[in-house]
């Protein structure tokens, strides 16, 4: 037995803090230098200023921005997230991130690792989410009164776990990509006016910072510390591959082309494609099960997992524990999420995680208790899917909080996906994401950031 110790709560002599070296902190609102305002299918530019010594959290970071509709009442789909398409991470044209259909995913993360009550609480007030856990997927209304929203910045870059160096050459440039308005928006009204969706404006765009200033000794001593060494960061960032699942199919293969050195990660869901740019429709964040029976990955023609999952309306559990296991949620009795839904006036459960078509019937009500205020084609929360599945491909399964990652690596194998239905009811858009490691450099010659994965 090794030798007896005192716990922490007892480690009198070693136990004091020590104080930090001298810091100024403040923030910075950073304005786009593309122009003021902006429209759907349009880009919006920030790029964060070089400052020498000085650093910027990346875990801090939001992006603010008023938006206006054109008179009619429109829901937000799901929250705020929905307005951005895709976003860029740069750095003097080297990218450092690309994630295409990232209101997608973010809604998915957002439904697996978000309480729902989270929607009455800072969902609501910052970032755009509804006030109706009848209707969780129905957002702020938008209208021609103007609406403001703030976005904590979670992928790429600032999933670092360092602060940023702001002594460099050229800043990272964010670039994000306005979706469409029938993706955005849905009508809380008649289907005419779902189908009459046409713009909105976005406008008073800010991308807010906090810097941590020090001392320019301090500064000479970090530099010293590293040994003639670059600023290495290491974050977690995704990437995205489309697919298609035609209507009756019973069986399908998608080549996956996702080559990392440290793959971590695949996670995936399906829409129906019709659902897809219809204002009548939550477009981005209402997915469906497909009939899906079963499903399994190859890697370098390997299957995994080693028997593929199965589900039907009666065994979903095995699904979510790998969604679970590829988040540290495994057996996390705290950790709530909005994969099925509660009808708060009756009690009972919507099944949202079951849902095969993912379809809102467009024409009368279908429960009082779930009726959009004043609207004429209410719905059952029911209706709305929130399926999706995944594969955890790390070498450790549980969550490892020391210096290591064990992501596969996946550069010179072949990735495909086994998809079996039940016949599939419509035809699906599967959206296919993997999350892997990277490595972020600060290259002492160029004064650039560099990405290595």
């Amino acid at each position: 037995m090794s030798q007896s110790a005192f716990p922490q709560s007892l480690n009198i002599a070693g136990g004091l803090k020590r104080r930090s070296v001298s810091v100024r902190n403040y923030r910075v609102n950073i304005a786009p230098h593309n122009g003021s305002t902006f429209s759907p299918g349009q880009t919006i530019k920030l790029q964060i200023p070089t400052i020498s010594r000085s650093f910027i959290d990346p875990a801090c970071m939001a992006i603010r921005f008023k938006v206006k509709g054109n008179g009619t009442d429109y829901t937000i789909d799901k929250n705020a997230y929905s307005f951005f398409s895709r976003c860029t991470q740069s750095c003097s044209g080297a990218v450092l991130s690309d994630i295409s259909e990232l209101n997608v995913l973010t809604h998915m993360l957002y439904d697996l690792q978000t309480p729902v009550t989270q929607q009455l609480s800072d969902g609501a007030l910052v970032q755009g989410a509804g006030l109706s856990l009848n209707q969780k997927n129905d957002g702020a209304i938008v209208n021609n009164t103007e609406k403001y929203f703030v976005l904590p910045l979670w992928s790429g870059v600032n999933s670092c776990d360092k602060l940023l160096n702001m002594d460099c050459s050229s800043g990272i440039e964010y670039t994000f990509y306005l979706e469409s308005a029938k993706n955005v928006l849905r009508s809380a009204g008649t289907p005419a006016n779902g189908a009459a969706i046409s713009t909105y404006t976005i406008s008073e765009v800010e991308l807010i910072g906090y810097v941590s200033e020090i001392s320019q000794e301090s500064a000479v001593l970090l530099q010293s510390s590293l040994g003639g060494m670059s600023y290495n960061y290491f974050y977690e960032d995704f990437s995205h591959i489309a697919a298609t699942v035609p209507a009756n199919s019973t069986k399908e293969v998608h080549n996956l082309a996702f080559r990392y050195s440290a793959l971590s990660q695949i996670i995936a869901c399906m829409r129906k494609s019709s659902n897809i740019d219809n204002g009548n429709q939550h477009s981005l964040s209402n997915r469906s099960k497909g009939n899906l029976t079963s499903y399994s990955f190859f890697v370098g023609g390997q299957r995994m997992p080693s028997t593929s999952v199965r589900l039907s309306d009666e065994n979903l559990g095995e699904v979510v524990s790998e969604l679970q296991l590829s988040y540290g949620l495994y057996n996390d009795v705290v950790n709530s999420s909005t994969l099925n839904g509660i009808n708060w006036a009756s009690g009972a459960i919507h099944e949202c995680f079951a849902v095969d078509d993912g379809a809102i019937a467009n024409s009368g009500a279908q429960g009082d208790a779930d009726a959009i205020a004043a609207g004429t084609f209410a719905y059952n929360q029911g209706s709305i899917g929130s399926f999706c599945f995944g594969l955890d491909t790390d070498g450790y399964k549980s969550p490892m909080t020391d210096m290591v990652y064990s992501g596969m690596n996946t550069q010179s194998a072949s990735i495909s996906a086994e998809l079996s239905f039940a016949n599939c009811p419509a035809q699906m858009s599967v959206s296919y994401f993997a999350k892997f490691q990277c490595i972020l450099s600060l290259d002492p010659t160029t004064g650039s950031y560099v990405s290595s994965v």
